[in-house]
């Protein structure tokens, strides 16, 4: 046992030990408690960041995106070629898009040499429905293209346009399933992701 024989001692032993552990158990516990709560407020404020992210780069790619699902839902012919070309324009000119690039299906491409569009559709000499050849009696059916879903790239670093980008593409797919052709849309990764 203790031999305690002066009041200094009784007042270590007694009041300084005592207290000094109770404090020590007190921050120990403290830090733990404080540590946690603080963990748990910093999940919540990344996740709300990321929310917040999430909506910042929905609104952002709102857009482009009902543009691709114009290209994807409706299928290509000589007749709306050039509404496809104007919606890959105002893919062009939106602020995400990098780039827009397209190898069209040699049907379609046949028929851009042609003088006009208009002739295509009719059944004359000069013209005939876009397509290949239904027989022998030179009128043509009408081919379709439609997009297959979209494919999306992973971000990579772009030296032409000097930032990240992300690939998004697909290729035409005929009404016969032969695939000829493809639409390449980059989005500035950065532009996309801006705080």
């Amino acid at each position: 046992m203790l031999n305690i024989r002066s009041l200094q001692q009784r007042n270590l032993y007694f009041i300084l030990i005592p207290t000094f552990l109770l404090l020590l158990a007190i921050s120990v516990a403290g830090f733990f408690v404080l540590r946690n709560v603080l963990f748990n407020l910093w999940g919540e404020t990344a996740v709300a960041q990321l929310r917040q992210t999430a909506h910042d780069v929905d609104t952002r790619l709102r857009t482009p995106t009902e543009l691709l699902m114009l290209l994807q839902d409706h299928g290509l012919t000589g007749a709306n070629q050039e509404v496809f070309r104007f919606i890959l324009d105002l893919l062009l000119y939106s602020e995400e898009v990098v780039n827009v690039g397209v190898e069209w299906p040699e049907v379609l491409q046949a028929a851009m040499a042609e003088p006009s569009v208009s002739s295509l559709l009719r059944d004359e000499p000069g013209g005939g429905t876009l397509g290949r050849s239904a027989g022998g009696a030179g009128k043509r059916e009408e081919v379709r293209y439609y997009l297959e879903p979209f494919s999306v790239g992973s971000p990579i670093y772009d030296n032409i346009a000097e930032n990240r980008t992300v690939t998004v593409a697909s290729r035409f797919r005929s009404d016969h399933g032969e695939i000829d052709g493809m639409v390449e849309i980059v989005f500035s990764f950065d532009s996309i992701i801006v705080e």
